[in-house]
């Protein structure tokens, strides 16, 4: 019998520690997917695989969404919203009360953010490098490294680059350079 006591008790022990991770608080800040339009799918390390997204789906750290061509999809983060564009693909590296990390893997995302606290907590990564945003405001980031709007800052620079409404720049290895002007109907 003193076997099958020990494993009773490595059993019950096993069972006290895991039912303590369910009991770990939840994140303080989560997002929601507040418009789907299209096949948007929505990946975390909780699925076997990807799932057809659904609206007001939570949405926090380890959550990547994927758009087929010609989808659309919005998270609302408070009053930070994140738009995908068609054929896009987002993972949100983290999401707390002190940061909004996100890593664009492929397509174009629009971000518009009304508080300048939550623009200072936000940076996008994509292959080309790392922004933080300076200020509230509209944004359009592609994942090939440009942006489009208001003041961001480089990663590999110093100082903060203005990216001025309706002019398209591109950021890499070398910073952040105007490229040229898109007109925005």
């Amino acid at each position: 019998m003193k076997p099958f006591s020990r494993f009773l008790f490595l059993l019950a022990a096993c069972v006290c520690a895991l039912s303590g991770a369910a009991w770990a608080d939840p994140p303080g800040r989560v997002g929601r997917i507040s418009h789907i339009g299209g096949t948007v799918f929505l990946f975390n390390e909780h699925y076997d695989a990807q799932q057809a997204a659904e609206l007001n789906w939570p949405v926090t750290t380890g959550d990547t969404l994927t758009t087929a061509a010609g989808a659309r999809a919005e998270v609302r983060i408070g009053s930070t919203a994140i738009r995908l564009d068609g054929d896009s693909q987002l993972e949100v590296g983290a999401l707390d009360d002190q940061q909004l990390r996100l890593r664009l893997l492929r397509g174009t995302v629009a971000v518009r953010v009304r508080d300048i606290g939550q623009a200072r907590q936000f940076t996008l990564t994509t292959t080309q490098g790392s922004v933080a945003l300076n200020e509230a405001g509209t944004y359009r980031f592609e994942a090939e490294g440009r942006v489009e709007a208001g003041e961001v800052a480089h990663d590999d620079l110093a100082a903060a680059t203005a990216a001025v409404p309706g002019v398209l720049a591109d950021w890499g290895v070398d910073g952040i350079a105007a490229v040229g002007h898109r007109v925005v109907h």
